[in-house]
């Protein structure tokens, strides 16, 4: 790595100022070859014995930077809690109404899918992991939305008091075909996006002075459409990068890497043991050859005097060889006295290393924050929501940090795609329902001003609930407003919309009201005794004790069960017999009541079942084509 700005001369610091290859490209191109497994190269192989072992490059890396972002990222933008965007009523000096939200929202969900946004965040956000900061530059593509990631170690920004791009300049060097190197310059402003030709790069290191050159291209622009975030940023860093999830932890990974490469070596030592020989004369001895099937053919009598006199190494000439080799079924002969065995290590040395890799590995995810829990440690029951909540906690500290960060950006980029689709006009913006929010995007602009988009981001919980927190949840909120509720129904619908998907409680408690409302009509119709027709079910009779049980009056949970019983054959999940049998078994009614409370015939299966709970769509995930 390049050593900070404060230890390089000043020599070093003009070549890389000329070069555009200054402190803070180099540390950033370090963090990216640290995610990307690329930092040890120019270094000699792990099995090159004639340099130092700290010299060499590891043969194994444990890629922990990478794995850690990527459970970062679907941890927050993945593709089951990819937040819900839903337009809130009011902005500054605007009311929307219900039509109105109604408008913005079908455009933000085409949005999301046209421009794969779910897709787009996680790299969004997998950039800003892994080098510090991220940055997206917006545009319209032939009609439609386009979000394209720059690297940000070719970017400088300016930033406003708030925060926001007021100008991106993105200079870097790329190979030409000739062999050499050329310049690449673009500045994005509040008035125009402009591209300058590619320069040669002289030998005298000297960037060109940029003033003087005409740009090849030039378009102008109502806003600056970049949107810059910086990761995790330092309460009083004043930087325009923020800190890299890895970062100051290069010489932990570069540990891990290298203890990792000693256990494979040591795994690959101890697969394939030493044989050693005693009693054995070194002068008369065979040599021992490679592994496999020796086959020792016998030796040629007419070549017996020659084999005699050659040297040791010559005398397979004519006959069979002579070299002792290792293998199933070889046989070898030593003379009495002598004694073979394989040489093996007792293992304490990979055991050492197995403790280093797992100390190494759990300093490393500790100060990221980051927990990696295998199979075997989660078991193989299913483990509640909150007992993941608990065991996953210093990562969701983090990312809940990142959804605040990351979500004011995915509303930005949202609110510049709109901007952007407001000032293309006429036939500028190919989506099927811009015409109807054009008229409401364009309120969203008061006098030269620009509102933003009042959008609220519904984010869910990290983990999907259990069937036993279903099951004890709603047992609980059933509980609290049952025989003496304690709180009220709305209340207990809430309790139980974070593990039935319940989005909005009031109109649940709506639909709740007029089922029990229907249940209700069709109890005290069946109560009502037949005037127009006989009665089919014939008078029962009387049974003993019957008077005791009359006097037995149902308590709360007894009548809500009658009443979700009655609920059930109305709806027509369980017929009416088997209806009525649970009545006369479980409660203390007659067969006649129960045929009463439950109704004629042709009231089963009568009622419409609920209405499924809304929830927020979900983009499909598709490529997006690059260039």
């Amino acid at each position: 790595m390049i050593a900070p700005q404060q230890q390089l001369s000043a020599e070093t610091m003009r070549r890389l100022v000329a070069l555009g290859e200054t402190p803070r490209y180099w540390r950033i191109n370090a963090l990216e070859a640290l995610y990307e497994g690329h930092r040890y190269e120019g270094r000699p192989s792990f099995w090159d014995a004639s340099v130092p072992l700290q010299e060499r490059a590891p043969v194994v890396q444990a890629m922990l930077a990478r794995v850690a972002v990527q459970r970062l990222t679907t941890l927050v933008f993945g593709e089951r809690s990819f937040p819900g965007l839903t337009p809130r009523p009011a902005v500054w000096r605007t009311a929307l109404s219900d039509a109105d939200r109604e408008a913005l929202a079908s455009l933000l969900g085409e949005i999301v899918a046209t421009s794969h946004l779910s897709r787009t965040m996680r790299q969004y956000l997998g950039e800003g992991l892994k080098c510090g900061s991220a940055c997206a530059v917006l545009s319209l593509v032939e009609g439609l939305p386009r979000i394209d990631l720059l690297p940000v170690k070719w970017c400088t920004p300016t930033l406003d008091r708030l925060g926001r791009v007021t100008r991106l300049v993105v200079e870097a060097k790329r190979p030409g075909d000739d062999g050499g190197w050329y310049w690449y310059r673009r500045e994005i402003d509040d008035t125009s996006d402009r591209v300058w030709p590619e320069i040669r790069v002289q030998d005298r290191e000297e960037k060109p002075r940029w003033e003087r050159i005409k740009p090849v291209e030039e378009i102008a622009l109502p806003f600056c459409p970049v949107v810059w975030t910086r990761n995790l940023p330092p309460a009083t860093c004043a930087s325009i990068d923020g800190l890299a999830l890895c970062e100051g932890m290069e010489d932990e990974l570069e540990a891990l890497d290298f203890d990792l490469s000693q256990l494979h070596r040591n795994a690959r030592y101890n697969g394939e043991p030493q044989m050693v020989r005693t009693g054995v004369d070194p002068e008369r001895a065979s040599p021992l050859g490679a592994s496999g099937p020796g086959v020792q053919a016998p030796p040629d009598s007419r070549f017996s005097w020659l084999q005699s006199v050659l040297p040791q190494g010559w005398r397979s000439i004519g006959g069979g060889s002579q070299v002792a080799k290792k293998g199933p079924g070889q046989i070898w002969n030593l003379p009495a006295g002598g004694d073979a065995k394989l040489l093996e290590s007792t293992g304490a040395g990979a055991t050492i290393l197995q403790g280093a890799v797992q100390e190494l590995r759990r300093v490393v995810l500790d100060a990221t924050g980051v927990v990696l829990a295998d199979p075997q440690t989660l078991g193989s029951g299913d483990l509640s929501a909150r007992a993941l909540t608990l065991m996953h906690a210093p990562m969701l500290d983090v990312a809940d940090n990142l959804r605040v960060d990351y979500g004011d950006a995915l509303c930005e980029i949202l609110s510049g795609v709109v901007r952007l689709c407001l000032q293309a006009g006429g036939d500028g913006v190919l989506l099927a329902s811009w015409d109807k929010a054009r008229a409401v995007v364009a309120r969203l602009i008061v006098g030269d001003r620009w509102l933003g988009l009042p959008l609220a981001l519904q984010w869910g919980p990290y983990f999907e609930p259990s069937a036993a927190d279903v099951r004890e949840t709603i047992a609980s909120a059933r509980s609290a407003a049952g025989d003496r509720p304690v709180v009220s129904a709305r209340t207990a619908v809430q309790m139980a919309a974070r593990v039935t998907g319940v989005t909005d409680v009031d109109a649940e408690c709506e639909a709740l009201e007029g089922e029990e409302s229907v249940v209700r009509g069709v109890l005290a119709a069946a109560s009502k005794p037949e005037a127009e027709e006989p009665a089919e079910v014939p008078e029962a009779a009387p049974v003993a004790g019957a008077e005791k049980i009359a006097d037995t009056a149902m308590n709360g949970a007894q009548v809500a069960a009658l009443l979700d019983t009655v609920e059930r054959v109305a709806r027509g999940a369980i017929t009416r017999e088997m209806g009525l049998a649970i009545i006369t078994t479980a409660f203390p009614v007659s067969e006649e009541q129960a045929q009463r409370i439950v109704g004629r015939p042709e009231v089963a299966g009568t009622l419409a079942p609920p209405a499924a709970p809304a929830t927020p769509a979900t983009p499909p995930v598709t490529e997006v084509a690059d260039g």
